[in-house]
């Protein structure tokens, strides 16, 4: 393939040559250049305070997203165990589904918990594998499409709940669990 590329005169038959000789380290060198600052912060999901009787139930202060309901966090969810969770199988759709997902829906999303940072990392990675699959390429080159889709280089998808999930993480990233792993896994 090599040859037949470098004989075409095509521009990228120069890149083949330090990808040969120099693998993925060239490959994520040329992708942190395109990326040298840190993702924006700003979160962009509208968020109102649980009831004061709901978060009595838990000594910490929770929050609930009237723009993600029920059906939107499952659909994320099943697009995450579509994908990510096939290549890298870190968690177990029934115990997600059946005690995560309730969780967060009944009781809101907490500041210390990891089900609240779990259920973040999973409709991040839900929403790039949509958005990754059918939205538009970020962009064309030429007659080229980039092959890279959705979201743009500033505000990749899921941007808005990896944010949330990352505005809490430090609250568990000491504690030495199961599922303080399994969530730092995810968040990487």
């Amino acid at each position: 393939m090599y040859k037949s590329v470098a004989s075409s005169r095509i521009d990228a038959a120069a890149d083949l040559h330090y990808i040969m000789q120099e693998g993925t380290a060239w490959f994520l060198r040329l992708e942190l250049e395109k990326h040298p600052r840190p993702l924006p912060v700003e979160t962009i999901i509208r968020s109102h305070p649980t009831k004061p009787s709901d978060a009595l139930t838990n000594s910490q202060a929770r929050v609930t997203y009237p723009d993600v309901s029920y059906e939107v966090m499952l659909k994320f969810a099943n697009l995450y165990f579509s994908t990510f969770n096939l290549l890298y199988p870190l968690l177990d759709q029934e115990e997600f589904v059946a005690k995560v997902l309730p969780a967060v829906t009944a009781r809101g999303f907490g500041f210390g918990d990891h089900e609240s940072i779990m259920a973040f990392l999973v409709f991040a990675l839900g929403a790039v594998a949509e958005q990754g699959t059918y939205a538009e390429p970020i962009e064309v080159a030429e007659r080229f499409n980039s092959g890279i889709r959705g979201g743009s280089h500033s505000s990749p998808p899921g941007l808005d709940f990896f944010n949330e999930a990352r505005r809490r993480l430090g609250f568990i990233a000491v504690q030495c669990t199961l599922e303080g792993i399994q969530v730092l896994l995810l968040a990487a």
